[in-house]
């Protein structure tokens, strides 16, 4: 989690970093840090198509079904 929160640091606009925090919030069952590292790493690049899918799978694997299937 600590390498993850230094390159948010290190570059706040990375959509990847932010896509990585909401991996690590996601495995230590932070589904609240999940999302908002997801939605902000979403916003950065709206079209990235490994933060849709990876966002979007583990959205659909914490019980949001339908908003993460349209994502993937």
């Amino acid at each position: 989690k600590h390498a993850a929160n230094r390159a948010v640091e290190l570059d706040p606009e990375s959509s990847a970093a932010h896509l990585m925090l909401a991996n690590i919030y996601f495995a230590l069952g932070d589904i609240t840090g999940f999302k908002d590292a997801g939605r902000t790493a979403l916003s950065l690049n709206p079209n990235s198509s490994t933060a849709l899918a990876h966002y979007g799978m583990r959205l659909a694997f914490s019980g949001a079904w339908d908003e993460g299937i349209l994502l993937v």
